[in-house]
């Protein structure tokens, strides 16, 4: 795809996905169940599983990279081959979401079968906890994987939080795969907003929505694996504080549990992936619930484990700003010029204007004429076009093809400098002659204004670009977005969202119409 510096908010994510998914992983010491062969060929899958994962990552930097490099045909080809290494990669995933869960299941059967032996090391039981209580907590760092658990819960229960926790791995691996995802169609939108040719911006436009398909289906496997593992361990690590007699550790965790639930109902909507804020606020809330559990329990090495996820968990701003491309057509835009002798002749005869189905360009019309002028006449000027399909079949004759009505009026000005009578700035707006502009400003003016996100202030840079472009652009703020414009033509406003994108590649930017009142 493109070339990625995972930067800002979205590394951060990446980085804390892959290590709160690394310690959700960790499990009983292996010591015990290590002489075990078929543990230890479980285990060995899971390696493998996981250092084709980690080659496959490896592959798509390297190719990001090239496809930084390249041009063409060549940084097409690359695109392609990103996307196919990126399906790979999640079927790799996949792979070693089932090893992860096939070690899980069996750590939870040999921890339910010892739960009542002595366990090789324990903890200092925590006041108010038995001594036989004591006795059956195993010092794991991953607190499921505690024998309290399994000695205070009901084997069917315990069966269900144990697949909770692998569960939760899966979740955390797909939470870093969302956020590179993210990072690719970031990356792909400030060189769509950039691209200077129709092939170059299609292709871009090709990738993205690829990326968007796929991390649409990461967000519904995140949303629906997530639910059910939140709900499972809440409802396992209640069940368990209640037969403990634990009512003030319960408390703690029922009033954490409402509060992550009520910020998830209200950050509803609001982000590019619901699945990804879901998680880290519930997940967050999850993770204050364990620590109060493993606290009140004296289990001191998930305690420890849990203050390295809470840690990790805690400087990650998971409020992606929503993402999406707006079609940009391309159109050829010419300035006004003078050659002598004039290029046009019988054997390169003046073209028939050329029409745009979308998109708005501004000409000159110099004359409208029942014959076709002497090409003397005309003075040299180009690029010249005639059309016989407005003012009744006569010829209409334009001169240029300007980008803004301002560009279009300085060559009327430099017509009539030259000699020419009534020059006049005529537009096509998606395809649609405009020979009055005044009249359809009247009935049909709209404005465009341009929205940025995932930056806390505009840098100098960027307001450069903006005020290059139009020295009365207004600047607000709206929430956590600001908001520029308004500017007169939606040319103008591309071609200052894609000098956003450049200028600040970290930012999300979009364009919107107004109709004026």
């Amino acid at each position: 795809m493109v070339a990625i510096k995972k930067i800002g908010a979205i590394a951060v994510i990446a980085a804390v996905a892959w290590s709160v998914s690394a310690s959700a992983q960790e499990n009983v010491p292996r010591g015990e169940m290590h002489s075990d062969g078929t543990y230890r060929a479980l285990v060995a899958a899971m390696d493998e599983a996981k250092r084709q994962c980690d080659s496959l990552v490896s592959a798509v930097d390297a190719k990001r990279g090239m496809y930084a490099a390249a041009d063409g045909q060549r940084r097409s080809e690359l695109g392609q081959e990103i996307l196919a290494l990126e399906s790979e990669m999640i079927e790799a995933r996949t792979r070693y979401d089932r090893r992860v869960a096939e070690v899980a299941d069996f750590e939870r059967m040999w921890i339910v079968q010892n739960k009542d032996g002595n366990a090789a090391q324990t903890d200092t039981p925590a006041e108010g906890v038995t001594e036989g209580e004591g006795a059956r907590m195993h010092s794991s760092p991953n607190l499921v994987f505690n024998r309290c658990f399994a000695g205070n819960l009901p084997e069917s229960d315990y069966r269900v939080l144990c697949r909770a926790q692998s569960d939760e791995s899966a979740v955390a691996a797909s939470v870093g795969e969302y956020s590179g995802i993210y990072a690719s169609m970031l990356a792909l939108q400030r060189e769509y907003m950039s691209a200077e040719t129709e092939p170059v911006a299609d292709s871009l436009m090709s990738l993205f929505s690829a990326a968007r398909a796929r991390a649409a289906k990461v967000d519904r496997y995140i949303a629906e694996r997530w639910s059910p593992v939140f709900d499972n361990k809440i409802y396992s690590y209640n069940l368990m504080l209640e037969k403990m007699g634990r009512n003030d550790v319960l408390s703690e965790v029922t009033r954490i549990t409402d509060n992550a639930l009520r910020n998830t109902e209200e950050n509803e909507g609001l982000y590019d992936s619901d699945g990804l804020m879901r998680y880290y606020i519930q997940k967050r809330g999850l993770t204050e619930c364990e620590s109060a559990i493993a606290s009140a329990l004296g289990l001191t090495s998930a305690s420890d484990s849990l203050r390295k996820v809470s840690a990790s968990l805690a400087q990650t701003d998971f409020r992606l700003p929503k993402l999406s491309i707006e079609k940009r057509y391309f159109i050829d835009y010419e300035p006004l010029k003078v050659i002598h002798p004039t290029i046009y002749n019988s054997k390169n005869p003046v073209p028939r204007t050329k029409i745009y189905e979308h998109g708005t360009i501004y000409r000159i019309r110099i004359g409208i004429f029942v014959n076709r002028p002497n090409l003397s006449a005309l003075r040299g000027i180009t690029p010249l076009s005639y059309s016989t399909d407005y003012h009744n079949g006569r010829n209409a004759y334009f001169v240029g093809g300007f980008r803004t009505e301002k560009e279009a009026s300085e060559g009327v000005a430099y017509l009539k400098r030259i000699g020419f009578k009534d020059p006049t700035v005529v537009m096509w707006i998606d395809g649609k002659y405009v020979p009055d502009l005044a009249e359809w400003a009247k009935n049909n003016a709209r404005e465009y204004t341009i929205e940025i996100s995932g930056v806390a202030t505009l840098s100098d840079k960027v307001k450069s670009v903006i005020l290059a472009e139009s020295e009365n652009c207004e600047f607000s703020r709206v929430g956590s977005m600001f908001v520029v414009g308004k500017f007169s033509d939606k040319a103008a406003a591309e071609r200052v969202a894609g000098g956003i994108a450049e200028a600040e590649p970290q930012a999300a930017v979009k364009i919107n119409e107004v109709v004026k009142p």
